[in-house]
């Protein structure tokens, strides 16, 4: 793993999956634990003031940044790097794609979470749609300009690449 130019202040995790991939479920473990991220979740706060939250929480210089939302295609991946254009030198961006799960294992997923804000039946529509953009979506981390993309279907855990940051003293 190559060390950025610039020594960053912040660290943004963007998460990458179909709706009931387990972004919400990774942000929220990210946030409890030891490295005590700053979870931004569109679900919770909207697809407007996430930007905000975000901006501000590079302004304060949090270390470890996890934004909860699809990046599901191109466009909606070059919207968060818009975000943190501005901040670019004080701030590495990575992407982690979550481990992709059948459509079958999804469903179920969504059949069973009764706690989301939204109904099953407007998730499953949600998710056919992903799914369809799903098979065309690759990501080209240097066109795309992610400092680091994190493929948990491949690479080593999440856990690891952040105890290899640590280590590098960034």
């Amino acid at each position: 793993m190559d060390t950025p130019k610039v020594k960053p202040n912040t660290f943004a995790f963007f998460l990458r999956g179909v709706p009931s991939s387990g972004k919400s479920t990774l942000a929220k473990k990210l946030e409890l634990s030891n490295y005590k991220f700053t979870r931004i979740s569109v679900d919770d706060v909207g697809r407007k003031a996430w930007i905000n939250l975000l901006k501000e929480a590079i302004e304060r210089e949090d270390r470890y940044i996890v934004v909860d939302r699809c990046h599901s295609s191109v466009e909606l991946r070059k919207k968060s790097l818009q975000a943190i254009s501005f901040y670019k030198n004080r701030v590495c961006s990575i992407l982690v794609t979550l481990p992709r799960l059948s459509f079958e294992e999804l469903t179920e997923r969504i059949k069973n979470d009764l706690r989301h804000k939204y109904s099953p039946e407007e998730r499953l529509i949600g998710l056919k749609c992903h799914m369809k953009k799903r098979s065309k979506d690759t990501v080209d981390i240097i066109k795309e300009g992610w400092d680091y993309h994190l493929d948990l279907n491949t690479d080593d855990s999440l856990e690891k690449f952040l105890r290899r940051l640590d280590n590098q003293n960034m």
